[in-house]
């Protein structure tokens, strides 16, 4: 059965749904997003160079059914047109591609050059009093406390690199939570895929004055089974934080494997300053190239290509509307033999518009040929 066209409808009644909704009852309805323009170049070493330019909308509507019941949804729109699609054909494949329960995603129009997506980003029923939360639908389960690599994060993968996703995948699922004391809480969730198989996970979360820890037990995919455990400790100032994934043997596997990370972030006065280090075991499952760090991560096991990763920021507020900064990330040892570099700035030109340029530079030579790239954007950005 071709379910294109019942997605082209169901897109189309949400766009509706939304619009006459908010505009009958605007006092239980809340509605923002944004709008870019993002021109971008592309450079490979190998066999690419190309223009595009991308446009991207995202939509977020909350409704209030109740003083603790919410409704929520996000319709994320995006528009390419140029070389990338022209150069990368099964692009538009892949951001077509829902691997959730149900596909809510569309490409509403395609060429050789181009291709307009739409995307249910989020979609669920929430509800959260002083005791209890509780989440069904697509939404995001946040339980890591690093911010570049996330291995207890089974839910929801998301990639560092995929700069024009600030809200991160979701899960189509169920999360609950439970405080239960005034400094403990257990929390669960459960996720299907679109082949109808399950993740799941318990958590008993704490903290202590500065300090926070948890606890974790969780099954991926009904055949792997993994413990993790994270702790942070926080100031005004300074985060100090930490996670381990371990991932006892498991059928189809011939030994256990481990994956930690952990950094330390320190503010003083208009300067930050942010380290991270990865370990992971698990590059048998790795695909070696520039382009598994660019496309959207679909497992903990891809997240990063090479097995000790460093990564460092450092970002300066000049003024209210100006940031400069620079990430740096280095993959494997010795040191900055394979690495990304990209050096930023935003402008913010008003309250509802700013300007961001990076330039991203890509350089790996894990395999038996190195490989670069450069990647140069600027954007402009609406917020309503």
């Amino acid at each position: 059965m071709n379910l294109k066209p019942i997605r082209h409808l169901l897109l189309i009644a949400c766009i509706q749904f939304l619009s006459v909704g908010y505009l009958q009852s605007q006092n239980k309805w809340s509605i923002n997003g944004y709008i870019s323009e993002a021109p971008f170049y592309y450079w490979n070493q190998e066999d690419a160079a190309y223009f595009n330019n991308l446009i991207l909308n995202q939509i977020n509507v909350q409704h209030e059914l109740a003083s603790s019941l919410h409704l929520n949804l996000s319709l994320r729109n995006q528009l390419h047109i140029g070389g990338h699609i022209k150069h990368n054909p099964i692009y538009k494949y892949i951001i077509d591609n829902d691997p959730g329960l149900i596909d809510l995603s569309s490409n509403l129009t395609s060429g050789k050059s181009s291709v307009l997506n739409s995307k249910i980003d989020r979609v669920n029923l929430s509800f959260k009093n002083e005791r209890w939360a509780f989440n069904l639908g697509r939404h995001r389960v946040d339980w890591s406390v690093t911010q570049i690599w996330n291995p207890i994060d089974i839910f929801n993968i998301y990639s560092y690199f995929d700069f024009e996703y600030p809200e991160k995948p979701a899960m189509d699922g169920i999360s609950s939570a439970i405080n239960i004391s005034k400094t403990a809480q257990l929390k669960g969730a459960l996720k299907f895929n679109q082949n109808g198989l399950t993740t799941s996970a318990l958590a008993l979360a704490g903290k202590y004055q500065n300090y926070k820890y948890q606890l974790m037990l969780g099954n991926i995919l009904e055949n792997e089974f993994i413990i993790g455990l994270s702790g942070a400790y926080s100031s005004t100032s300074t985060n100090i934080y930490g996670e381990i994934a371990y991932f006892p043997q498991s059928p189809g596997e011939k030994n256990d494997h481990i994956i930690i990370s952990t950094g330390f972030s320190h503010l003083w006065k208009n300067h930050s300053l942010k380290f991270e280090y990865l370990f992971t075991d698990y590059l048998n499952r790795i695909i070696n190239s520039n382009s598994s760090l660019i496309q959207n991560q679909i497992s903990i096991k891809n997240i990063s290509i090479a097995d000790h990763n460093f990564y460092a920021s450092y970002n300066n507020t000049i003024n209210k509307k100006l940031k400069l900064g620079i990430d740096i990330m280095s993959f494997g040892v010795p040191l900055l033999d394979s690495y990304f570099i990209c050096p930023n700035l935003t402008l913010n030109l008003s309250s509802r518009f700013s300007f961001t340029s990076y330039m991203q530079f890509f350089n790996q030579d894990l395999t038996q040929e190195r490989q670069s790239t450069v990647l140069s954007s600027l954007k402009l950005q609406y917020y309503f």
